[in-house]
Order: structure tokens, then C-alpha cells, then sequence
């Protein structure tokens, strides 16, 4: 390693690593594990706080979910659900390009999505469940009530506004109870720990 990358850069540049690894080895095993997923024993309808403090209810466990944020799209995936998304951000579709994850060609894909993503095509892909980057797409709050009005839910986790591996875990378990899967969350969670413990193992005796 060279002398001139500081423990800190390393260890944060993990964090995005590790969840990253996460989604390629829960993608993998999305299809053994759906089984399990829909038997989770979750009663709806559930409420949850979303990174912004909104009190969010969800009738159901969401039959189809949009992406708007590559932090969204590396949870979702890695509990298991890419199978539902139907509408994805053009990064996200790049990101999983690079972990050969085929994108189906009737997802729609946006492409601008900083502030907030065009309303009209999330309204025509309508998923019942959306999620967004409350740190990246701070503008999307004001089109929440139009969302809402056309039966989708928005759900914002902290995403590029987090600084810790626990803002990261907060977001996997507020998105792992949205969609029922409280036990998923915490086996991502587990997973994630597993190896940033075991990266900044290696780099402990690294001159800082």
C-alpha cells in the first residue's frame, strides 16, 4: 500500500466497496432465497420513518420498486428484490453492467437525476415503491404529493448524506422493513461488517 493513502481513505473507500460486494453476492443468490422472502412472517400494513423523519405506511409488500440513486439500487439488489425493479437511474444501470447484472430491456432507465428525477417518467414506470437519495435529490420532496397522488411511495434513505457505516446499516434496515425483510437487512448487515472488519484487519498496522 502506498505511504501517501491515509487508514481513514482506505477504510472509507471500504464502506463503498463492501456494499457494493454485498449486492453482487445477494444477486446471486436473489432467486434460492425468494422463497424465503415472501414466507418472512412480516404483517402489513407496516410503517417506517424514512431518512428525512417521514412517517411512511406500506399496505403491502411493494410488487414493483424504482431506483433513482445508486446507493438505492445497491440495497435493493442486495436484499434480493432486483427482480422488481422497474424503473432505474442510468448509474445504476451502469454500476450493475459492471457486476454483469443484466438490466431488463423494459425497465425504464433515467438518466438525470441530481436535485430530482423527471416526475413523468417514474409516474408512466408507476412502481409501487420508490426510493431516493435524500442527500443527492433533495428537490424530489417537492414532488412527493404528485407521487403520492398516483398511488407511488417515496421513501428517501441518507444515502450520499451518510458519513459512517452506520448511517449505511440504517438505510439497508429501513429499506430491508419496507419491504418486509427485517431478517435480510440484518444478514446484509452481518455480511458487510464481516468483510470491512476484515479489510481494516489487514491495513491496522499501515502507518496512518
Amino acid at each position: 500500500m502506498s505511504r501517501g493513502i491515509s487508514k481513514a481513505l482506505v477504510v472509507g473507500i471500504v464502506v463503498i466497496i463492501a456494499v457494493v460486494i454485498i449486492a453482487l453476492y445477494y444477486v446471486t443468490q436473489a432467486q434460492t432465497s425468494r422463497q424465503s422472502m415472501h414466507g418472512a412472517g412480516v404483517n402489513y400494513p407496516i410503517t417506517v420513518v424514512d431518512y428525512l423523519g417521514r412517517n411512511i405506511t406500506i399496505y403491502s409488500q411493494p410488487s414493483t420498486i424504482g431506483t433513482v440513486s445508486p446507493d438505492c439500487t445497491q440495497i435493493i439488489y442486495a436484499l434480493g428484490f432486483g427482480d422488481r425493479v422497474v424503473l432505474i437511474d442510468t448509474y445504476s444501470e451502469q454500476l450493475l453492467k459492471y457486476l454483469n447484472v443484466t438490466v431488463p430491456s423494459n425497465v425504464t432507465t433515467i438518466n438525470s437525476i441530481y436535485g430530482s428525477p423527471p416526475i413523468e417518467p417514474i409516474i408512466t414506470a408507476h412502481p409501487s415503491l420508490l426510493c431516493a437519495d435524500a442527500g443527492f435529490q433533495p428537490q424530489l420532496v417537492q414532488s412527493v404529493g404528485t407521487l403520492s397522488a398516483a398511488n407511488i411511495t417515496v421513501i428517501f434513505i441518507g444515502g450520499t448524506s451518510n458519513t459512517n457505516v452506520t448511517d449505511i446499516e440504517s438505510d439497508i434496515m429501513l429499506m430491508a422493513k419496507a419491504l418486509g425483510v427485517p431478517g435480510k437487512g440484518e444478514e446484509v448487515i452481518s455480511h458487510m461488517n464481516a468483510v470491512i472488519n476484515y479489510v481494516e484487519g489487514k491495513v491496522s498496522n499501515e502507518p496512518g
